[in-house]
């Protein structure tokens, strides 16, 4: 905005001094084209740099420094606001990945408890399959004592036996 200004004050100036300077054309300064119209605004700038006075000059280096120093102390802020997420980053993944041991850890036992389990059941079955063998084993020889006992029981008393053999 005041820039625009600047270019309109000097634009009337050059309209009131344009007839002067027609004859003169070398009068104006290197890099200015005076026009009815317009002022070409980079060699004005050009220019105004160059014509600046050292007070001036100085308080624009000043400036210029003052926004040198904003700008290193944002690029500061921003490496530290960086570090920091990065930092936030790196605990998440971490906490992640400590997370993610522990549930491993925890499966992990959960298999071996179960595996233990399953081994437990194994032992039963194998030992309720040898009570089972046991118990027809016996049965079985039950039978067979029942079958000898009855064989004998069938068979005449001895006394018998020899009658009837010489009979």
């Amino acid at each position: 905005m005041a820039l625009t200004q600047m270019a309109e004050q000097i634009n009337s100036k050059f309209s009131t001094q344009h007839q002067q300077n027609l004859k003169k054309p070398d009068s104006l300064p290197n890099g200015v084209k005076a026009n009815s119209e317009s002022v070409d605004l980079d060699n004005l700038f050009a220019f105004l740099s160059e014509v600046t006075p050292n007070g001036q000059n100085s308080n624009s280096n000043d400036l210029i420094n003052q926004i040198g120093e904003k700008m290193n102390h944002l690029v500061e802020d921003l490496d530290v606001e960086l570090e920091s997420v990065i930092q936030k980053e790196i605990e998440g993944l971490t906490n992640e990945r400590n997370l993610l041991n522990s549930q491993h850890q925890k499966i992990q036992q959960n298999n071996q408890q179960i595996q233990q389990q399953l081994n437990q059941q194994q032992i039963n079955q194998q030992a309720q399959k040898q009570q089972q063998q046991a118990f027809q084993q016996q049965k079985i020889q039950e039978q067979q004592q029942i079958n000898q006992q009855l064989a004998q029981s069938n068979q005449p008393p001895p006394q018998l036996q020899a009658q009837q053999k010489l009979g």
